[in-house]
């Protein structure tokens, strides 16, 4: 099926770039979009899988930033499957890594979300301390991390309402297409499901038009959105404005559901 055909054409480009490290990022882009197939099948386990493959000291090979990327997606795939501990030490090391805004920013609230809360803010603290006043001020990314990382603490702690407003001020700062799952998920917990399936639509319907682009979105981020969005539209979506959004968004996940799976 289609599924097992994409599958084994993006292996493909993993296996031809397996042994260059000037093509190591070709090879990393390749397993992240399987792992986002897998993850879209609703096969975490394989998704996981091929990551840890691919970061095995026999296999690893890249820039910092690269393979922290994969490190991110193997945290986000087993906090999704109830791993906590396997999600803390996957987002430990991708922060060992590479400390730059974005890294940081992604796998900074993992580590908070699964108790590592002093941490995380100690990793942030240990950034900033490394930016210039004056670049922090002009490169709005640098303001990211601690928002979404204090986020995270809030929600830890019940305190939806104000991680909602983290989180807000965050995607404020953020290029439009990323992914904001926090703040839908505050969203949620804050008790406005309206404005949460907004979220989880808007993150569905980008998943969409960059499915290919691994930087964006995690593997299990757009099966996530669209369940998240199955969900609230049964509770929240019988306004005009997402009736019809939420019946494309249940189309989209059902052909997910009825997808050949390879095997």
């Amino acid at each position: 099926g289609h599924a097992a055909e994409s599958l084994q054409k993006t292996l493909a480009v993993r296996d031809r770039n397996r042994l260059n490290a000037a093509r190591s990022e070709l090879r990393i882009n390749a397993v992240l979009q399987a792992a986002s197939l897998w993850s879209d099948l609703g096969r975490e386990q394989e998704a996981a899988r091929l990551l840890e493959a691919d970061l095995s000291p026999a296999q690893s090979m890249g820039s910092p930033a690269d393979i922290a990327r994969e490190d991110i997606a193997l945290a986000r795939l087993r906090i999704g499957v109830g791993d906590h501990a396997g999600g803390r030490a996957a987002a430990i090391a991708a922060l060992d890594l590479e400390t730059g805004p974005r890294i940081l920013g992604a796998a900074g609230p993992l580590l908070a979300a699964t108790g590592g809360q002093g941490e995380a803010l100690a990793r942030v603290r240990a950034f900033e301390a490394k930016v210039p006043p004056g670049e922090a001020r002009q490169w709005r990314v640098t303001r990211i991390p601690r928002l979404v990382v204090e986020g995270e603490i809030l929600l830890y702690g019940g305190r939806a309402r104000a991680a909602v407003q983290k989180f807000q001020e965050a995607a404020d700062l953020d290029t439009p297409a990323m992914p904001h799952d926090s703040l839908a998920q505050a969203l949620e917990s804050a008790g406005d499901r309206q404005s949460a399936l907004e979220e989880w639509l808007r993150i569905a319907d980008n998943y969409r038009l960059f499915w290919a682009s691994p930087a964006y979105f995690p593997p299990g981020t757009g099966r996530h959105a669209l369940e998240k969005t199955a969900e609230l539209c049964e509770q929240a979506g019988n306004s005009a404005g997402t009736k019809a959004r939420c019946a494309q968004a249940r189309q989209r996940l059902d052909s997910l559901r009825t997808m050949a799976v390879p095997n």
